[in-house]
């Protein structure tokens, strides 16, 4: 079962019916439904928000050829009105605007491999419209994340350390 909570109000839940949640999973709230993203190798679930109902699996797209269904995965972000969802170690796919099951990978789905052997740990929305990929070994920006996505941008956000100068030691002041 799913529990909800809020402040000062009873505790509802929502049964997961016969599925299963064996792995680190991400809950991701996408307007009127609840998706859980239980793993590379499990199909994702949602709720449609009937407190009556159960979570039961994403079905498969319906669309032309084109289209595939939203991936499986542990880690998706909903923004901009779209689900960015993991897919393997450096994809990630958007769903369309508002069509969260299915996504075109021609259009919207993007390779985030800089060369490292790193992967994707999680995704963060950030500003007006831009999202953050965090990596194990590096962190990238994708700028432009609305309307058809055809304008996105990828940069590598590079740190810097800065150093202060080091505290003279064994100076003192003294009083005159």
């Amino acid at each position: 079962k799913v529990g909800f909570y809020a402040n000062g109000r009873t505790s509802k839940t929502i049964s997961l019916g016969s599925y299963t949640v064996t792995e680190q999973s991400t809950i991701v709230q996408a307007n009127n439904y609840v998706y859980i993203f239980r793993g590379p190798d499990s199909t994702p679930l949602y709720w449609d928000g009937n407190w009556n109902g159960t979570f039961t699996e994403v079905p498969a797209t319906t669309l032309p050829d084109s289209f595939e269904s939203i991936p499986n995965s542990n880690q998706a972000t909903y923004y901009q009105n779209r689900l960015w969802v993991v897919k393997g170690k450096d994809g990630l796919a958007a769903s369309d605007v508002l069509a969260f099951e299915d996504y075109d990978p021609l259009a919207n789905e993007f390779n985030l491999n800089t060369g490292n052997s790193d992967y994707i740990v999680a995704t963060y929305p950030f500003g007006q419209n831009s999202l953050v990929a965090f990596k194990n070994k590096s962190i990238l920006l994708l700028q432009n994340v609305e309307g058809s996505l055809s304008d996105v941008t990828v940069t590598e956000v590079r740190i810097v350390k800065v150093q202060s100068k080091p505290k003279r030691r064994g100076a003192s002041r003294g009083t005159r």
